[in-house]
């Protein structure tokens, strides 16, 4: 009985391991679509400067 408990514990500190790096994981991949998403929207926002200065240009000919 005393090796199945310690065979329960072991299993126990694994689970433990493996659910701290699941977390870990998905905090990672949060962090990654966070950038993906701060970057769209910077993008987005040049875009938009973009097409402001063109139209400041066009304005500015007439």
């Amino acid at each position: 009985m005393n090796h199945n408990s310690q065979l329960m514990e072991d299993l126990s500190i694994k689970m433990k391991i493996i659910h701290q790096f699941q977390n870990q994981l998905q905090t990672f991949i949060n962090l990654i679509l966070i950038d993906l998403n701060t970057i769209k929207y910077m993008k987005e926002l040049f875009m938009i400067q973009i097409s402001q200065y063109h139209l400041g240009i066009f304005w500015f000919k007439q």
